[in-house]
């Protein structure tokens, strides 16, 4: 998504929303020391050198990548996750000894805010391997002999200020061998360790199983066709999101990880080609801590009383937790059409009549809600407006156009808005008037094992 210009230099914001695509900068750009600048190597012993470009929601933050400008871009480099002060994300780079049936090796980084000594730039332990490396692989390296980390979005990260955890789910459906068999995924993860001095975390990579809860009742033929739109962190899970079916909620750090599944509220529609231009798991603050919510926008037939334009109804829900076992969803706030014309601050004079796409709660306020309104559908060049909304006082609160046609940026590429509040942890003198939240601890929740008192009525 483009920047939204403003005469004045923008302030350290809470939370960005960012561009996955990179923003290629000459070596010379780069300031050692900068606020958001921080260094190393890759695999090669390449220097790797990023800094980001800063906006305040709705305005687009971008990773730069400081290189020489013969290095072409790759459908490689990409912002993969981002989850509390730390960033992860890719770039392509040439490595010898690949097998004949890999053309490119992908070096993951961790890109880490921190409010005393400044950024620092993590290279992570290969995750891809060299053919020699596969034909002497054991039982216990059996990771090797598949390509891991290549779909960007099943990949999850979760940090807690000191360790991060960085995983890929396999969830695969239709090649189970038996489709009555319950549900479970191969899990490769990544968990760092604690010491500072340690130069990749410490951590190694490790493959396991995740199996469906015990008590569960939920098969491979229950989430058949499942596909993954992207990895949520909350709490001490990773969640991963099928926006047409649910999602699995996995204690990543435990070391027998668990599934549990909970049906996302979408009705018994046929499954949506795109499902992101409409649906959305959302992370947000509210006074209970932090929270999870659904968003849908339902588009409707036009109907003869209707105002002039297609009918859609906007649509949230709070994820409930009630303990371990023991998940909902709590139906919210719903908007129709004509509930969001009739609002005061929307401008039919700018603002087109048609459906929402890309749909995102703020991660500072819960009655905050962005999205994408345009005359044509969001893969088209016509002018195209980010709208904030004000759900609880009923109010538009500002409209910005985005003018032109990007070739890589979220919206126009349809990956939607990618949130994050690592810029809540930059250097604490850049930022004065941003008060850093406590670093959390992480603490997973009990499991019950007294299966007999389970609650299995929304949580699978």
């Amino acid at each position: 998504m483009p920047e939204i210009q403003s005469a004045q230099p923008p302030a350290i914001p809470s939370w960005v929303m960012m561009d996955q695509r990179f923003r290629f900068k000459d070596t010379s750009s780069f300031r050692a020391g900068g606020r958001t600048s921080a260094e190393t190597q890759d695999t090669n012993g390449e220097p790797v050198r990023v800094s980001f470009d800063l906006q305040s929601p709705p305005g687009s933050t971008r990773l730069c990548l400081h290189c020489p400008a013969k290095r072409e871009s790759s459908w490689c480099d990409f912002v993969v996750a981002a989850h509390y002060d730390a960033v992860l994300f890719r770039i392509e780079v040439d490595f010898d000894g690949l097998p004949v049936s890999r053309s490119e090796a992908m070096d993951y980084f961790i890109y880490r805010a921190c409010p005393t000594s400044g950024p620092k730039l993590t290279l992570l332990p290969r995750c891809y391997s060299t053919s020699d490396e596969i034909f002497e692989a054991k039982d216990d390296d059996s990771w090797r002999r598949k390509w891991r980390m290549v779909d960007s979005s099943s990949i999850g990260l979760l940090s807690d200020g000191n360790s991060f955890l960085v995983a890929e789910l396999l969830i695969e459906t239709w090649s189970a061998a038996d489709k009555t068999a319950p549900l479970e995924g191969e899990l490769f993860r990544l968990h760092s360790s604690q010491s500072p001095a340690s130069t990749n975390g410490g951590g190694q990579w490790e493959l396991t199983l995740a199996r469906i809860r015990r008590h569960s009742k939920v098969s491979f033929q229950d989430v058949v066709g499942w596909t993954t739109h992207t990895v949520v962190p909350f709490t001490s899970y990773l969640c991963w999101v099928d926006y047409n079916r649910g999602v699995l909620f996995c204690d990543v750090l435990h070391p027998t990880p668990e599934l549990q599944y909970l049906w996302l509220p979408v009705g018994d529609m046929p499954d949506e080609e795109f499902p992101k231009f409409s649906r959305n798991v959302c992370i947000t603050q509210t006074k209970e801590g932090e929270t999870m919510k659904f968003v849908k926008v339902s588009a409707m037939p036009a109907c003869p009383n209707c105002k002039p334009g297609p009918g859609f109804t906007i649509s949230e829900w709070t994820l409930r937790v009630v303990s371990y076992d023991h998940k909902e969803w709590v139906a919210g706030v719903n908007i129709t059409h004509n509930d969001l014309w009739a609002m005061e601050g929307y401008d039919h004079d700018h603002l087109p009549r048609s459906v929402p796409q890309f749909p995102l709660v703020s991660m500072d306020d819960p009655h905050i809600l962005y999205f994408v309104l345009s005359g044509k559908p969001a893969l088209s060049d016509e002018m195209t407006w980010i709208v904030t909304l004000d759900i609880e006082r009923k109010k538009v609160l500002r409209y910005d156009a985005i003018k032109g046609f990007p070739s890589d940026n979220n919206i126009f590429s349809g990956f939607g808005f990618f949130p994050s509040n690592f810029t809540n942890y930059l250097i604490k003198h850049s930022r004065e008037n941003i008060v850093p939240r406590k670093k959390k601890n992480w603490k997973t929740e009990k499991r019950n094992t007294n299966y007999a008192s389970v609650s299995t009525k929304n949580a699978y």
